[in-house]
């Protein structure tokens, strides 16, 4: 049996939606067409809303249809009585409309206008409430019907059509989904990265990207992860592979640029390997806002968290505002009590392990 080649085509378009007008103009070409246009849609009133639609380069370049609803005037096929005798089998308009419906004249009409006549379509329930429209048509000029080997064809290419379609609209809701979580990810103060055992990195978010990008103990040579000398990316790489389900930690670097790591898989053997990444002299920069809201506490409490959180001193945080060392006191004996913690490390540390902590304020875009 030799494939079919529209078949072939058809089925590369989920992944390549350009081939779709590709699709659609072989179609014509085989069953003499001058218009091919596939829509996906739900009913709605007295129209439809359209979700999602295709069509031959030829239709694409004469006319711009409709988008989002279409209502009964544009096209009085799709009514819900009329429409649903479309379902599962191919249909002319003999099919959809009753003897002497003035709405198959008006219709006639304004295709012509359009330069096209004769149609044939199909309609199949698709996932959700949607419906899936197949509809061609002929030339206006040409006065002859589609015969019964284009109805044959397009009985045999209907639920192929229906799979090629919800297969694209389920790898566009899958795309769609990875860039939101991608987006989420790159919200995050910590540094996340996949590699695999050989330390190839398949992804990261923004913040594993920065630290990477001051070239300092890590690195990246093509999509190897690399540490700064041959010693320090030997132990890397021992430690990747070593990676389990128990997390392992590792430090590279020194001082306030010394990057620490964790590493682990969701079990032993696993391909991929997470690692989180975070620079210790970093200080997370929490709006004074969220520390009011999160802790209960006045403007000026919330403050002293901040620059507490950040690194400083009380006595560092008196001379920035402009007030005595005890005030200060005052103000984070009042915090204490306010948190239930007893003493500053306390606080720091309650406030550390917040969600505001690890969550970044604002996000530059991907290409910032």
């Amino acid at each position: 049996m030799h494939p079919d080649p529209l078949l072939l085509d058809l089925y590369a378009c989920p992944s390549q939606p350009a081939r779709w007008p590709q699709v659609l103009d072989r179609l014509c070409d085989e069953t003499g067409a001058r218009s091919a246009v596939v829509q996906a849609f739900k009913f709605e009133g007295d129209g439809v809303r359209l979700h999602w639609q295709v069509m031959d380069q030829h239709t694409a370049a004469q006319q711009v249809l409709p988008q989002g609803r279409l209502s009964l005037v544009d096209n009085p096929r799709l009514a819900h009585h009329r429409g649903l005798r479309g379902l599962d089998r191919v249909v002319r308009d003999d099919d959809l409309f009753d003897r002497g419906d003035p709405a198959r004249d008006a219709l006639e009409r304004r295709l012509a206008l359009l330069g096209i006549g004769k149609f044939i379509g199909n309609l199949q329930l698709l996932e959700g409430d949607l419906y899936l429209g197949v509809a061609l048509h002929r030339a206006v000029a040409d006065g002859s019907d589609f015969d019964a080997a284009t109805a044959k064809r397009l009985t045999a290419l209907a639920p192929h059509l229906r799979q090629a379609s919800e297969l694209s609209a389920r790898l566009q809701h899958s795309e769609r989904h990875l860039a939101g979580l991608q987006a989420h990810l790159d919200g995050l103060r910590c540094g996340l990265l996949v590699c695999d055992a050989e330390s190839r990195v398949t992804w990261m978010n923004r913040s594993a990207r920065a630290l990477i990008a001051g070239g300092r103990s890590l690195q990246l040579h093509g999509h190897q992860l690399r540490a700064h000398n041959l010693a320090a990316s030997a132990a890397l790489q021992e430690e990747i592979g070593r990676a389990g389900a128990h997390t392992r930690f590792m430090s590279l670097g020194q001082g306030d640029d010394a990057l620490h790591l964790a590493l682990r898989t969701q079990c032993a053997g696993e391909a991929l390997v997470l690692i989180a990444v975070t620079r210790a002299g970093d200080a997370a920069a929490v709006p004074v806002s969220a520390w009011s809201r999160l802790l209960g506490v006045t403007a000026a409490e919330a403050a002293l968290v901040a620059a507490l959180v950040a690194g400083g001193t009380m006595e560092q945080h008196a001379q920035r505002r402009g007030i005595s060392v005890g005030t200060v006191r005052c103000q984070l004996k009042q915090v204490l009590a306010k948190t239930g913690t007893h003493r500053q490390a306390e606080l720091v540390r309650l406030a550390l392990l917040s969600a505001a902590a690890n969550v970044l304020d604002s996000v530059p875009g991907v290409g910032d």
